[in-house]
């Protein structure tokens, strides 16, 4: 049980950051799946052995695919990205990127990707 893959996009489908440790399709899979995402909610998709997990506030879209965890697991982590990425930058600031502009923030996503790796 693990989440394979998380990202921060500007909606609908500009990837500003993504990580993942895993070997796949699973960005190109990802770039799809963001097309798809209703704005200004909180939601799950499934597709193949995978769930995607989002929540979209303020034209900004938190995203993570898992393995087995619980919903409220993957909330919980999206929230912390959320929080995490608010208290670095102000959303005007995260609007104004372009794609693949917050590497720098790449680093502070894959902690918390091991941090609640550890709580599952």
């Amino acid at each position: 049980m693990s989440i394979i893959l998380s990202l921060i996009a500007k909606y609908p489908d500009v990837v500003l950051c993504e990580y993942s440790e895993f070997v796949g399709n699973f960005p190109q899979i990802t770039r799809v799946v963001l097309q798809k995402l209703k704005p200004n909610c909180k939601y799950s998709i499934e597709y193949d052995k995978h769930k995607y997990y989002y929540i979209n506030e303020n034209k900004i879209t938190y995203l993570c695919l898992s393995d087995g965890i619980s919903d409220e697991a993957a909330f919980s982590f999206l929230n912390d990205l959320k929080k995490n990425l608010l208290q670095n930058y102000e959303i005007e600031k995260v609007l104004s990127l372009n794609a693949n502009q917050l590497k720098g923030f790449v680093d502070d996503m894959k902690g918390l990707m091991v941090i609640w790796r550890n709580k599952f």
